[in-house]
């Protein structure tokens, strides 16, 4: 067993007995940025297609975008089925980082920073 296997398999049931959010990791597909969502690969081929990367939808928001092959840490919360949202919780490798707060945006990723207040750069 490799040790991000163990670590993955000790961190899931220390918070199933704790919270009662089953947690699992899982290979990113796909990258959705009107959704802020990634389409995920679970160990058994399973494909879940709106993992989200952000528990709100404020104006107020910062987002890190997993890189896509990457492996991230999701929770499932709700009874399963139809009914469960799940989240990415830990990342592997990050692809960027946006930022949102009122009407100034930002961008990190591998090629520099971009920042925006409203339409104007800055």
């Amino acid at each position: 067993m490799d040790v991000r296997h163990e670590l993955n398999q000790s961190l899931k049931h220390f918070v199933d007995r704790q919270t009662g959010v089953t947690l699992q990791s899982a290979k990113v597909k796909s990258y959705d940025a009107v959704g802020k969502t990634v389409v995920v690969a679970l160990h058994d081929g399973t494909i879940l297609y709106e993992v989200h990367l952000s528990t709100m939808d404020y104006d107020t928001q910062l987002i890190m975008v997993p890189k896509v092959g990457s492996w991230v840490m999701i929770g499932e919360v709700g009874k399963g089925g139809k009914d469960a949202q799940y989240f990415v919780l830990g990342y592997s490798e990050i692809q960027s980082i946006k930022g949102k707060i009122g009407a100034s945006e930002f961008q990190i990723d591998g090629n520099g920073f971009k920042a925006l207040r409203g339409a104007t750069s800055v």
